[in-house]
Formats: structure tokens, C-alpha cells, sequence
């Protein structure tokens, strides 16, 4: 998995959330719907917490919203959530094969539609690493209360364990990274969903 695949996925998982008051699961959204359901004006703001050795290192709020739009040659719409790396804006998108980031290439981060099992991502058109659905119907409890949820695990390009658990037409309810350092440093990074607005 190249350095920018990495970077966009750690930067994914920093940058994600969703919420509602009511304490009732939340059940998937049929497969039509999109794994991310961007449009202008749509946010997602959770708590992200850092632990080294099991202690908080610390704690703070992120927040995620959509900003802007821009269509591709394709007819496919890209959504500006104000987020740059070093070749500028970085956009993200649903396509047939799922959630997506654009920027000189297409890079497949979320696998959607998919069924239980390993998928390939994709950067560019080559290969670049790999993710499985491992439960489409994951009960995860988070402070906007509990939801049902496809569970996936990057199983390459990132330091240990990561894991991500979105609703489809919801988004992202709460991504961990587990890993430790050569000087044998146990780290834990979790973003969980406190408030979200999609249309």
C-alpha cells in the first residue's frame, strides 16, 4: 500500500463521526444508499481520544463538514470537506465500487455495496492493500447511542489493527487503530460519534 494510501486512511480515521438523541439501533439503509451520504452541508462531529499504555494522552472533538461540490468529466459528483495533503483539496465521493477519495488517481477506502469477506482497495487502478467486511449487522453502542453497523479491518497499510464501523446513509460511527512502537508502547486511537446532519 503506497504512503498516500496510508495517509488517507489515517486521515479518514481522524476526521469522522455521526449522531442522533434517540437511544434506538439504527438499522441499515439498504444497499442503494451510499456507505457516506455527502452532500453540502451534511457534518459529522465525534470524540476522538488517544490512550498510550492504556492512559488518555488526549481528548478532543473533530468535526467533518461538507463544504463544496465539484462534478468529474465522468458526471460524478466530489465533495470538498476541507481536507489538503500536499497535491491540494482533497475530495471524496461515492462510486459504484464504494466510498472513494479523489485526487490525481481514485482511491477506493470503503468497499460498498460489498458482502462479508476480503476486498481489494484500489489505488489508480492497481492494487493497494486489502480490507474485510467481517459483520454487516454489528451492534455498536457510542455516545449518540446504538447502532447497527458493517464492520471492516484494514488488513494492510497501517501500523496494527484498524477498524472501522459505518452506517450505511449514516456514515462513519466509530473507527480504532491499535498499534505499538518500537519502543513497545501500546497506542489507541478511537473516534466515536457524537452529532451528524446528512440529507
Amino acid at each position: 500500500m503506497n504512503r498516500f494510501t496510508v495517509i488517507a486512511i489515517a486521515l479518514f480515521f481522524v476526521c469522522f463521526a455521526s449522531c442522533s438523541d434517540d437511544d434506538a439501533t439504527v438499522q441499515p439503509i439498504p444497499s442503494q444508499d451510499s456507505i457516506m451520504p455527502f452532500a453540502v452541508g451534511n457534518y459529522w462531529i465525534f470524540q476522538a481520544m488517544n490512550y498510550q499504555d492504556g492512559e488518555i494522552e488526549y481528548q478532543a472533538t473533530d468535526t467533518m463538514r461538507v463544504l463544496s461540490s465539484i462534478t468529474d468529466a465522468d458526471g460524478r459528483e466530489w465533495f470538498d470537506v476541507g481536507l489538503k495533503d500536499s497535491s491540494g483539496i482533497v475530495y471524496y465521493g461515492n462510486t459504484g465500487r464504494g466510498f472513494e477519495i479523489l485526487r490525481d488517481h481514485h482511491q477506493l477506502i470503503v468497499p460498498y455495496p460489498a458482502a462479508l469477506g476480503r476486498h481489494t482497495l484500489y489505488y489508480g487502478g492497481e492494487e493497494q492493500g486489502s480490507v474485510e467486511l467481517v459483520d454487516q449487522y454489528e451492534i455498536v453502542e457510542v455516545p449518540a447511542g446504538k447502532f447497527t453497523c458493517y464492520h471492516y479491518i484494514y488488513l494492510e497499510g497501517l501500523p496494527g489493527e484498524s477498524h472501522a464501523w459505518y452506517v450505511p446513509g449514516v456514515g462513519l460511527v466509530k473507527s480504532h487503530q491499535i498499534f505499538t512502537s518500537e519502543d513497545g508502547h501500546k497506542y489507541d486511537y478511537i473516534r466515536a460519534l457524537l452529532e451528524y446532519k446528512v440529507q
